[in-house]
């Protein structure tokens, strides 16, 4: 009884959190879609960032582009594991019209699948703590 009662919490509070994430990130991707701002900008240069825990290489690409006459440089906040854009490359990018620091690149999608995998992680966690505890 004892041991069905911590696993079964265990279960749910694992995926209660992913849920919430998920959840979270559901709402990071509406508000960068709601952008209306939409403007060529060109990636100036590429950050490569090293994971020692992965051994792996993240790429965020840093972005130039105008909006009204003034010049903006920024770096995505989104990184991915292959060297996606080149320097020079010319991409169509979402912003912020109030605010144009805030700005995601056309076509990236790393906040929906981070959405999808931590809400069907979520509930696959809810969903097998309320198995173990009817079935236990």
């Amino acid at each position: 009884m004892q041991v069905k009662f911590v696993l079964s919490s265990l279960f749910g509070i694992i995926g209660t959190v992913f849920v919430l994430l998920g959840c979270i990130f559901w709402r990071i991707q509406a508000v960068k879609n709601s952008y209306t701002g939409l403007g060529e900008a060109r990636v100036v240069s590429i950050e490569r960032r090293y994971n020692s825990s992965s051994h792996s290489s993240y790429y965020f690409p840093q972005l130039e582009f105008m909006v009204e006459g003034k010049q903006y440089f920024l770096k995505s906040s989104v990184g991915t594991s292959d060297a996606k854009y080149q320097e020079g490359q010319q991409v169509m990018v979402r912003y912020n019209p109030d605010n144009p620091q805030q700005f995601q690149i056309e076509g990236d999608n790393a906040w929906k699948i981070l959405k999808i995998v931590f809400l069907s992680l979520g509930s696959l966690f809810v969903v097998l703590a309320a198995v173990l505890f009817l079935v236990l």
